[in-house]
């Protein structure tokens, strides 16, 4: 299985209107020491809005990650961010940001929160194969 790309789910159930939520950016890169990634993040602007992203977990990606404020209520937004601490690693599942999103849909609305891996790169600057796995937020009453 080819290392993943996915969003961490919201919530487990419906997201009222008018909350404001976090997803983490997760990058499996199985084996291989990741050393940058540029990920744009897609959503449906009359369902989410993004607010904010910050940087992950992971040590090496705990800074903030590159973006443009302007591009948040777009519903395309490119998140990007390198590591320069090590050439060995971090490597497996890897929470590199975390997102914040403000739920303005009316309810009953949904959006898909998809993701594309313009680059992600491995210390040696090769890149690292990926598969989508996207969530799905649904807003509730």
């Amino acid at each position: 299985m080819p290392p993943q790309l996915a969003v961490a789910a919201i919530h487990h159930g419906l997201i009222a209107a008018g909350l404001r939520t976090r997803a983490s950016l997760i990058v499996d890169t199985g084996a291989l020491p990741l050393g940058a990634y540029a990920v744009r993040v897609t959503f449906d602007p009359a369902v989410l809005s993004l607010t904010a992203a910050a940087g992950g977990s992971e040590p090496a990606f705990s800074s903030a990650p590159g973006f443009d404020p302007a591009s948040f209520a777009t519903g395309a937004t490119i998140v990007a961010a390198y590591q320069a601490a090590s050439l060995d690693g971090p490597r497996g599942a890897l929470r590199v940001a975390r997102l914040s999103f403000f739920v303005n849909g009316a309810p009953g609305s949904a959006t898909t929160i998809g993701l594309e891996a313009l680059t992600l790169a491995a210390t040696d600057l090769s890149d690292i194969g990926w598969t989508q796995v996207p969530a799905l937020v649904q807003v509730g009453p």
